[in-house]
């Protein structure tokens, strides 16, 4: 293990998936302690929270993956000064962020009280609209953070950005499950959340200016500049993906209320930190693919092996998860919630299906150049998810109809952002000859998951198992050569 993780891919990789995963792990082992101690109506305020926490996103600006590739190709070009300006820029917008976010949870705190906004019980209003206005701070913190952790990846330094990010998740949640056996209130779990943010963004800017030699903090904002365009496309882009994974839960609380929404947004998160642990995987490609653009260098084999081992591990992962979660549940999260949560599961495996293979498609179209016909489709992406989320709402009047409409979105997106990316790399005879390549698995997949007894359905599984062996023999070896020397 020491020797692998001398290789600087594979090193990022690791900590890019304990980055991701080791926060959800202990959050959701702890899920019966904070449903227990907070119960189910403040226990889906706390979900809430965690909503608007994520939602708020919207209003990064771009700011997280504007840094990553404009920080990447100005280290390609080796241009120290190019590097502090962007910082500076960006450090000085996500301050800007921060007072922007404060202002809007404080609205939303206002509209709680006085409105029947998010159906919160007259008993717990009060309390809750103090957490919601709290949760603008930690919205502005977030931002900071990305700047922080964006800047480390740009250099390739993966483990520093995942030890800013396990401490800003992390230890706010060891202090909070020591607070919900004395203090079980969720104003005290947020305050307490603050004040471990707070504390990590200001090691953060001590270990800047002592590891980046030189630099000095300067409020600077560009507007109009290059970097300050990109990063404006790519928010627009997060506005997109925000408003698809985000919509369905703020629709589910309207629909179908909070305690729904605990159990439905539960599921929401587990894979959502299941998609960004496959994003983990090779998220260092990303900055990879900017470098070697702006050193002329082909991208193509790279792109391959790293679409290959992605749909590969994920498909799998996905039906290995299909398979275990039954027994692993009711012992984590307690019976009744493992019955709560169970109706969705399936279908938002089959969602995750069709959404990962769109990852490596979507690092190379946006370190590629282009990033604007891939925002182009992710407004009609996002404009077609909602729009068939209400249809189907209308139609089956269950909170299953909106996992529905993420399933076939999805599916349609996969298909769409696999060729609009190998029409960039491939002729037209190589993107059909790629084609079996990224959509064969999570169909046949998809066909077990949904016919799991029937015959179509065990030979689809079939079929994923001698197409997973098929692609190893043939491709895993060189593949895996390609990742680890890149």
């Amino acid at each position: 293990m020491k020797l692998l993780l001398k290789n600087k891919n594979l090193a990022n990789s690791f900590w890019n998936l304990l980055d991701i995963f080791l926060y959800p792990i202990v959050f959701f082992v702890s899920v019966p302690l904070f449903i227990k101690h907070l119960g189910p109506e403040a226990f889906g305020v706390w979900m809430l929270l965690n909503t608007i926490l994520v939602g708020m996103q919207v209003f990064n600006f771009g700011l997280g993956p504007g840094i990553l590739k404009n920080i990447a190709w100005q280290i390609g070009k080796g241009d120290r000064e190019g590097q502090i300006s962007i910082l500076n820029s960006s450090l000085s917008a996500s301050i800007m962020l921060f007072l922007l976010a404060v202002l809007i949870t404080g609205t939303l705190a206002l509209l709680t009280l006085k409105t029947d906004l998010f159906s919160i019980g007259p008993h717990i209003k009060s309390s809750a609209a103090l957490c919601i206005a709290l949760t603008g701070a930690l919205v502005g913190f977030r931002f900071m953070e990305q700047v922080f952790t964006n800047f480390c990846k740009a250099y390739e330094n993966f483990r520093a950005a995942a030890f800013i990010t396990i401490n800003n998740r992390l230890a706010p949640l060891i202090v909070n499950l020591i607070l919900l056996f004395y203090y079980p209130d969720i104003a005290t779990l947020v305050i307490s959340m603050l004040v471990c943010n707070a504390l990590t963004i200001c090691c953060c800017f001590l270990l800047l200016h002592k590891r980046f030699e030189g630099y000095r903090f300067r409020f600077k904002v560009q507007f109009g500049s290059e970097s300050s365009r990109f990063a404006l496309v790519l928010w627009l882009q997060s506005l997109c993906m925000i408003l698809i994974f985000q919509a369905d839960r703020y629709l589910i609380v309207q629909y179908f209320g909070l305690v729904t929404l605990s159990y439905y947004a539960l599921t929401a998160t587990i894979f959502n930190h299941l998609h960004m642990g496959f994003n983990a995987l090779l998220g260092w490609v990303a900055p990879k693919f900017t470098k070697w653009k702006a050193q002329d260098i082909e991208v193509k084999h790279l792109y391959i092996a790293s679409r290959d081992s992605v749909l590969l591990i994920s498909v799998n992962a996905l039906l290995l998860f299909h398979f275990l979660y039954p027994y692993i549940f009711p012992v984590i999260m307690g019976v009744k919630s493992t019955q709560a949560m169970t109706p969705y599961i399936n279908y938002f495996i089959i969602m995750e299906l069709f959404l990962a293979p769109s990852i490596i498609p979507a690092y190379f179209l946006n370190a590629s150049g282009h990033e604007k016909g891939y925002l182009y489709f992710l407004i009609l992406f996002a404009l077609g998810t909602v729009t068939l989320m209400l249809l189907m709402l209308h139609y089956f009047k269950a909170p299953l109809a909106v996992v529905y409409a993420l399933v076939l979105s999805n599916l349609a997106g996969m298909i769409f952002q696999n060729l609009f990316a190998e029409k960039q790399l491939f002729s037209k005879t190589a993107i059909l000859r790629q084609l079996a390549g990224w959509i064969l698995l999570p169909i046949a997949a998809s066909l077990f998951l949904l016919y799991p007894t029937q015959w179509w359905g065990i030979l689809s599984l079939i079929v994923v198992c001698l197409y997973s062996v098929i692609i190893i023999i043939t491709s895993g070896r060189a593949h895996a050569t390609l990742l680890y020397k890149a």
